[in-house]
């Protein structure tokens, strides 16, 4: 009895582990002082996001993002800096979503594939709308923001 009860105990409180991962970058062009949103064709049509997506087994963090860059931008800009700046995990520790600022010299145009129609370079602050619904639970604007800020002293 005692075996069972600590057995269920322990089990209960066992941490579910990351099931899946997703990653994405709000690209942020250094001259202009804009960001590139993507609107979407597929799933959560016509919602602007960031480019990016579901990381394979094996990937590392950056392969996927660059593989997310190829897939969905056409090619892997140039940039200065990929910086991490936030991690949403959900409530039951099963999804993470990682999302990245790209900071780059000059805006560019996309050769979207078919995940997206659309494209636009946003100035900090009046980001589009509708935005995909988990963009707005993962993204705290204010924060993120404020971070970029800080970064583009930084680098102009």
């Amino acid at each position: 009895m005692e075996k069972e009860l600590g057995r269920s105990i322990f089990s209960t409180n066992l941490a579910t582990s990351i099931v899946s991962t997703s990653v994405g970058a709000l690209f942020f062009c250094l001259t202009t002082q804009r960001c590139l949103f993507l609107m979407r064709s597929n799933r959560q049509r016509n919602t602007w996001g960031l480019v990016g997506g579901k990381q394979e087994p094996g990937e590392t963090t950056l392969e996927t993002l660059h593989r997310e860059f190829g897939e969905e931008l056409g090619s892997v800009p140039v940039y200065h800096k990929l910086i991490p700046i936030e991690t949403y995990t959900s409530d039951d520790q099963a999804f993470r979503y990682l999302t990245y600022v790209c900071l780059v010299d000059r805006e560019f145009v996309p050769q979207l594939n078919h995940e997206h129609h659309g494209y636009c370079w946003i100035q900090m602050g009046h980001w589009p709308r509708p935005l995909h619904p988990g963009l707005w639970h993962t993204v705290k604007f204010q924060e993120i923001q404020s971070k970029i800020h800080t970064l583009t002293q930084l680098f102009s």
